[in-house]
């Protein structure tokens, strides 16, 4: 598998979560970069140009939906898939991730196998 070149910025408040995941992508061959608040990640999407994002809705100084409406609104990272990784469980909240462009919108707790191929779809290599 080469996907090592892959950056995938991982942002939650939950750090527990964030070592788990981190080490669990970065086995997949990942690169992983880690954010635990909204300001933090909007620089990181700037300084890192990640492959993927991993957001948690409730972060910190920006919160996920916040930050999602932004990198989904910028011409120069609207392409980036978002991945909502959260705890709400609604209708409402799933509304409110899918309206600010996420990508895809999974719960909390994770099913790691769903993950993961939810992942590799997103950065399978093009011309395989």
């Amino acid at each position: 598998m080469k996907n090592i070149l892959k950056n995938i910025l991982l942002v939650d408040d939950d750090r527990n979560l964030c070592e788990v995941l981190k080490l669990s992508l970065s086995a997949q061959g990942y690169n992983v970069i880690v954010s635990h608040d909204g300001k933090d990640a909007l620089a990181k999407v700037e300084s890192e140009k990640p492959s993927l994002m991993i957001l948690d809705v409730g972060i910190p100084v920006l919160n996920g939906i916040e930050l999602c409406k932004l990198i989904k609104t910028s011409e120069k990272f609207k392409q980036i898939p978002v991945i909502m990784l959260t705890a709400g469980k609604t209708i409402g909240d799933w509304q409110n991730g899918f309206d600010a462009g996420a990508d895809v919108y999974m719960n909390k707790p994770y099913d790691w196998d769903a993950l993961a191929a939810t992942i590799q779809g997103f950065l399978k290599d093009p011309e395989k």
